[in-house]
């Protein structure tokens, strides 16, 4: 049968909203801030950039709790909390001891590779559904397909957006002979480099590269087409307003990414606007089409475009 789209079961789903903020917003400003300096900023001293993108998050942390209070939405909010618990549970992997040689490549692209330090979007995701519960009373619901499974048009759809955005990563690689920069696929091509050859990664390299970009596409969609789309339809009155959200704060994360930069920033916000359309109106509120066409992208962006090889072209750093 036909279900209810996702944003209008998220509305449902939301608590009603509470007259009196319970927590002052300078007190989630300061613990926000305190965090990402304590927990986080010691490990990138000598990456400054890092640091300072890290402390403009915690500050963008604040100031979204601070907007939540004003606009008495902070008890039925997760993003005050969401970032900050990310952070600090994304340490875990300090406890783990040195791997063996052997598996070296392996687990610096599973724990410092494109899915974060510590694997921490999986660990966002898994804290989004635990906010979720804690916040709404329930367990959000997913859907693979949404209303109704692809068909040829939604295929025909899948495969046009697939060209495109690999084109556009061809000719955005081409123009600015840039591999991006985002430090964790960076990281990923380099400890696994060894096995490639001038034709480009050997075919364990692009079986983990494939895995890689499927984890990372999942975890993305979810993040952003999901809850972040979510959050934005409980205060915004227009569906179209609260996809435009979702892929502004989409684009805006990927300024050390790949593309990288303000144009980064800029292709990835109309991408992510249009997984977001792709997600909600062509898939019927379904992940499925969202997460292989991400997943498609992120393979080309590791296997050619990071990896330093476009057409048999080496690409400067």
């Amino acid at each position: 049968g036909h279900r209810p789209p996702p944003h209008a079961m998220a509305s449902a789903a939301a608590s009603p909203v509470n007259q009196n903020a319970p927590i002052h917003p300078a007190v989630i400003l300061l613990f926000a801030i305190g965090i990402s300096r304590v927990f986080f900023s010691g490990n990138f001293r000598t990456r400054q950039h890092a640091v300072h993108a890290l402390r403009v998050r915690a500050i963008g942390d604040g100031v979204v709790a601070i907007a939540c209070s004003y606009l008495r939405l902070l008890p039925q909010s997760l993003v005050p909390f969401w970032d900050v618990s990310t952070r600090m549970l994304s340490k875990w992997h300090t406890l783990l001891p040195a791997p063996s040689p052997k598996y070296q490549g392996v687990y610096d692209a599973l724990l410092f590779g494109p899915l974060g330090t510590g694997a921490s979007k999986v660990i966002h995701v898994l804290v989004a559904f635990l906010l979720w519960r804690l916040l709404k009373n329930e367990w959000p619901v997913l859907h693979v397909f949404g209303d109704h499974y692809p068909g040829f048009f939604e295929w025909s759809i899948l495969a046009g957006i697939s060209l495109g955005v690999n084109g556009v990563l061809y000719a955005w690689s081409r123009i600015l002979k840039s591999r991006g920069n985002h430090d964790g696929v960076n990281r990923m091509v380099a400890s696994s480099s060894k096995e490639g050859n001038d034709y480009g990664p050997s075919y364990r390299q692009r079986l983990l590269y494939l895995s890689l970009a499927f984890l990372n596409a999942t975890c993305e969609e979810i993040t952003f087409r999901f809850f972040w789309k979510a959050e934005f339809s409980t205060y915004l009155t227009s569906n179209g307003h609260a996809n435009l959200a979702q892929a502004a704060v989409f684009g805006a994360l990927h300024y050390y990414g790949v593309p990288s930069g303000l144009t980064g920033v800029a292709l990835t916000f109309v991408y992510g606007w249009i997984m977001g359309v792709l997600y909600e109106h062509i898939g019927g509120g379904g992940l499925f089409l969202p997460v292989v066409a991400h997943t498609i992208a992120d393979y080309y962006i590791f296997s050619t475009v990071a990896h330093g090889k476009t057409m048999g072209t080496k690409v400067k750093a």
